[in-house]
């Protein structure tokens, strides 16, 4: 977990920021329709960067909780709004936490078993369920 933390920690510090000011109110009007939304996707995804307006609701940066911190965000498809952050995870106010599991959700390392813990029998009960119902995960 700490060669993890470093690895990720040792990548953020290599993330430069550029800020371009837009001077004409329209442009940023353009910046928001679907068809700007979409070159940016484009560009996004063949240089390494991501591309997010000042308005982008920095007020989502706030995850609910003092025991989580931000370190990174973006608006991503759809506009929906994805964080990096650094803290106690089982604590953020979020409607979905995705966490890799094995084939059986077994819930025992990491943030798993973190979450196994917190939620206890609610939450390992429908993950046994569906596994009993459907088998395993597959790939």
């Amino acid at each position: 977990m700490e060669q993890t933390k470093t690895q990720v920690e040792t990548l953020l510090k290599k993330v430069i920021k550029k800020e371009h000011q837009i001077t004409k109110p329209s442009l940023g009007m353009y910046m928001q329709t679907e068809k700007v939304s979409e070159i940016t996707q484009s560009v996004e995804s063949a240089f390494p960067c991501v591309i997010s307006m000042n308005g982008d609701s920095d007020d989502d940066d706030d995850m609910g909780s003092d025991k989580i911190c931000v370190i990174a965000s973006c608006t991503g498809y759809e506009n929906r709004r994805m964080f990096a952050a650094v803290g106690d995870m089982s604590e953020i106010k979020v409607d979905v936490i995705v966490n890799p599991s094995d084939d059986k959700i077994g819930l025992s390392g990491g943030l798993g078993k973190v979450l196994k813990m917190k939620g206890g029998p609610a939450l390992e009960r429908p993950c046994r369920g569906y596994i009993k119902n459907n088998g395993p995960l597959s790939v």
